[in-house]
């Protein structure tokens, strides 16, 4: 007997199914076993016999957490959660004997350099949330970037069409939401953090998406142009990145009527077993999403900013305008 969306998210919640598999792919993630195959199953057979399903979470299975090294004591208290990327040009490479590996010995970081004693309180306050880029010309090195914020409501087919995007002119995507998960996920002293402030329930600070959005984007700095997905979420967001990093080349609007995104998401739901795909749901993220984003695309608006597709469309059509709005600026 065929079951409804609604009959099927009720089973798979009622096993605790969408948690299970949640903390098997964070766990494959985050231990990269030789055998994955092995790993889950010794992660399903851990559900079975030791943990109450009801309790099973998305960190369940990480086995092994990263012990960073206690901060030395002549540090200044102040500095101890600064993420320092620059090594400087003497040091010395690590010899092989104590260079970081698997198992439990902790990794080596480089020691945590002393800021300038000058520095007033709350500077050094505000470093203890921020990833630093590691150059000092990363302003410089954006200048000249293509930077393409991309907007649109669940369903309006985005994802889509950034993979194209990504494929034909070699842009790097980056997804604030992705990163954010990503850095949990590696078990960080930073990514403990984040995770701390995700499980209080409270909205991950705008200082602290932002410098890990360009902390990424100094990584890639050799990309041709950046994708940044879902971004931004509300205007302050955009007008501190165009401030800290550089001016958006433009905001690609991938638009779609609420029915359509509507439909497209209920017959995603038919296979995909995602909670969050029910009609209730759905409705209930698409007006978070126009609530949250008329202020962004009219502020652009103003600038001049706003680049529209109509992804009502058939995908290749969509990318067709796509194409037509891109090739302006990148060839």
């Amino acid at each position: 007997m065929s079951l409804t969306p609604k009959q099927g998210q009720d089973y798979l919640e009622k096993h605790g199914i969408p948690q299970l598999i949640e903390g098997i792919l964070v766990g494959l993630l985050h231990s990269r076993p030789d055998d994955p195959l092995e790993f889950i199953q010794k992660c399903v057979r851990t559900a079975q016999d030791k943990l109450d399903r009801k309790n099973i979470n998305w960190d369940s299975f990480i086995h092994q957490p990263i012990h960073l090294p206690p901060i030395q004591p002549s540090i200044s208290s102040s500095t101890k959660k600064v993420f320092k990327t620059e090594i400087s040009e003497q040091r010395k490479p690590h010899s092989r004997d104590s260079s970081p590996h698997r198992g439990n010995a902790p990794v080596r970081l480089p020691s945590i350099q002393k800021q300038d004693s000058d520095a007033s309180p709350s500077s050094k306050k505000k470093s203890c949330k921020t990833f630093k880029p590691s150059t000092i010309n990363f302003t410089e090195a954006m200048e000249n970037k293509k930077i393409v914020f991309v907007v649109g409501g669940p369903g309006s087919g985005k994802g889509t069409q950034c993979e194209r995007i990504v494929k034909k002119y070699g842009f790097t995507h980056f997804s604030s939401g992705d990163l954010l998960r990503a850095e949990v996920a590696s078990g960080s002293e930073k990514g403990a953090e984040l995770k701390a402030i995700m499980e209080r329930g409270e909205l991950v600070p705008l200082s602290i998406v932002l410098s890990l959005m360009k902390y990424n984007m100094e990584k890639h700095k050799d990309s041709k142009g950046f994708l940044i997905d879902g971004y931004p979420r509300e205007v302050q967001q955009g007008i501190e990145f165009e401030k800290d990093v550089a001016p958006c080349t433009f905001v690609l609007w991938v638009d779609a009527s609420q029915e359509t995104m509507t439909n497209r998401l209920l017959k995603r739901a038919e296979t995909s077993g995602r909670a969050d795909d029910n009609e209730e749901t759905i409705k209930l993220r698409l007006k978070t999403f126009v609530e949250a984003t008329e202020p962004v695309i009219e502020y652009y608006k103003k600038h001049n900013k706003i680049r529209r597709v109509n992804s009502e469309q058939d995908v290749d059509t969509v990318f067709g305008e796509v194409q037509a709005i891109f090739d302006q600026y990148v060839l």
